[in-house]
């Protein structure tokens, strides 16, 4: 599943986005693809936060989608080579994740 979130102008559009939503309750084992975290806005990445520190969110409906037996990959946008965070990460989100991989440009010939 891979979420933009440079697409999302507000955190209620995020959490109502029923595609989104029905994949990840429909499929919990996912691998959830996140791109853009540094271009969203800071109630997007705080809904992000909030799924990497307690593995759930709380829907407006009330009912609470479970991410704990997901996988979350952040992708930055330079040029979508690398995974993982650089260091203009918040230290907060860093504290709440289980690994960091970095990965070199590879050069191909």
């Amino acid at each position: 599943i891979e979420i933009d979130l440079s697409l999302y102008i507000s955190s209620s559009k995020l959490l109502y986005e029923k595609s989104i939503l029905n994949s990840i309750k429909e499929y919990p084992f996912s691998l959830i693809i996140i791109t853009n975290y540094d271009n969203s806005i800071l109630e997007v990445k705080e809904i992000i936060n909030k799924i990497i520190k307690d593995s759930k969110i709380e829907m407006d409906s009330g009912e609470i989608l479970y991410f704990n037996n997901s996988t979350i990959i952040f992708i930055e946008d330079k040029n979508k080579t690398s995974l993982g965070f650089d260091n203009k990460t918040t230290n907060n989100l860093f504290n709440n994740i289980d690994k960091i991989i970095n990965f070199e440009v590879m050069v191909t010939q």
